[in-house]
């Protein structure tokens, strides 16, 4: 749901209410799981306890805010936090295979529709003051006026793309297996930008870490830019533009303005609003309450997503807890590819500030100790 599913939209109600009947669950189990916390693990819980409070201070104007920091953030983690090994295991795993079977559903219906074959659909309006336009709903994808670009059931198909990248890096590029191929597939016809630039930094950082041939690596390479100049040729946007060109190539430019061409989360009154607040010492809090300034009044100020709109909204203090909070559960079970995981999640936070989202940061938890058990390093259990 933390995704942001078009069905999902407007049902926050709803979302409180599966949070609430899965802490009730684990509650129940606590007693069989509870077991002697490491350190690293008593300070995570700690640094989360701080960083839902300080959530909810700078929420105290929208109880619902501050009611769904609390829920989302501290419950959903910390229970998460206190599984078993094989229950975090078991939750990865079944984390992995929803997102690929929700790609290949909604890739043979999105298939159906590019080939010419006509679905019922409805028109869907999303209420966040970002999306000027009416979606296509065609129930098991939807569609923006920029119809091409494969989004599944998702709100955006950068959505869809960062978590398949994601996935993938946590999957460990198995792509003997379908899961895999098919996170893949959703990524490629995504036609994300960042999704493109996580897949290659999270490529290139496992295969430094599992220090595989490099011959693998570059014959990795040359079959990814084979097969992008032949999308590029057969697949054209309605700029008559082939659509990698447009989606990637032309966004890598450099802008006198804004840097790369493609840094488009926030606009340029966004970016002045930033500095001034960054020169006035107001972003060691953040920005959210004062002024009774809320969620929706900032985000009309131009910043759609990023680490800005972050420090914007929680301020400095909130920026450094969610990061010591997410470097403490690698801490907590270090391994080579944890410290990569939290690398790339790290750089894909910067681009969308979506780490608190239930499916990354449950996802992330799980995989930390996947790693951890894969690496050998479990004889002596820890939290």
């Amino acid at each position: 749901m933390s995704a942001n599913p078009w069905f999902a939209w407007n049902m926050k109600p709803v979302q409180f209410i599966f949070i609430g009947l899965f802490a009730i669950c684990r509650v129940a189990l606590y007693k069989k799981n509870i077991k002697t916390l490491s350190k690293s693990t008593f300070f995570a819980i700690l640094v989360l306890i701080l960083l839902t409070v300080q959530m909810c201070l700078v929420n105290l104007s929208n109880i619902n805010a501050s009611i769904g920091a609390f829920l989302n953030l501290f419950v959903g983690v910390f229970f998460v936090i206190q599984m078993s090994i094989a229950e975090k295991i078991k939750l990865r795993d079944w984390m992995i295979n929803v997102l690929a079977v929700i790609v290949l559903i909604s890739g043979i219906a999105f298939l159906i529709h590019l080939i010419g074959i006509k679905l019922p659909y409805t028109l869907l309006e999303n209420h966040n003051s970002f999306y000027q336009y009416k979606f296509q709903n065609y129930y098991f994808f939807i569609t923006t006026p920029i119809a091409y670009r494969f989004q599944s059931i998702f709100t955006e198909p950068g959505h869809l793309g960062m978590l398949c990248a994601l996935f993938l890096y946590i999957d460990e590029y198995q792509f003997k297996k379908k899961r895999d191929i098919l996170l893949l597939l959703g990524l490629i016809f995504s036609f994300s930008f960042a999704g493109y630039l996580l897949l290659l930094i999270g490529y290139l950082t496992y295969t430094l870490i599992k220090k595989r041939s490099f011959k693998i690596l570059i014959i990795s390479c040359l079959t990814t830019l084979l097969i992008g100049w032949i999308i590029d040729m057969q697949i054209k946007t309605p700029n008559g533009n082939g659509i990698i060109t447009e989606r990637f190539l032309n966004r890598i430019e450099l802008d006198e303005a804004k840097g790369l061409a493609g840094n488009n989360r926030t606009n340029t009154a966004y970016d002045k609003l930033f500095k001034e607040t960054l020169e006035s010492g107001q972003i060691v809090w953040g920005m959210l309450g004062s002024d009774n300034l809320t969620f929706e009044n900032l985000r009309k100020k131009g910043g759609n997503s990023g680490y800005k709109v972050f420090l914007m909204e929680y301020g400095l203090i909130g920026f450094i807890l969610l990061l010591l909070f997410f470097f403490l559960i690698i801490k907590a079970n270090p391994s080579k590819l944890g410290y990569g995981m939290y690398l790339i999640f790290f750089l894909s936070f910067l681009q969308r500030n979506y780490w608190t989202w239930e499916i990354q940061s449950f996802m992330y938890i799980c995989s930390a100790t996947y790693f951890y058990v894969q690496n050998g390093s479990c004889a002596k259990v820890r939290g």
